[in-house]
């Protein structure tokens, strides 16, 4: 009976704390450099301007204006 108990509650927190299922992600981009024919390859560093939204219009994270741009050595395709 105890499991049973434990179980039900379980699946409850787990149904609660289930984030919303993602639909689809949006990336637009802004602009690209005329002739620029270098491609990233693995373990590039790349610096990039960023600005994240929800689809509300809020902003949750900008690397627009500060010093320290979005910078992290990852893979592009």
């Amino acid at each position: 009976m105890t499991l049973r108990y434990v179980l039900a509650v379980l699946a409850l927190a787990g149904a609660t704390f289930a984030g919303p299922e993602v639909t689809e992600l949006k990336v637009e981009v802004e602009s690209v450099p005329e002739g620029c024919t270098t491609k990233t390859k693995i373990n590039d560093m790349l610096t990039m301007h960023y600005t994240g939204t929800l689809d509300d219009g809020h902003k949750f994270d900008s690397r627009l204006v500060d010093a320290d741009n979005f910078k992290r050595n990852c893979v592009f395709i």
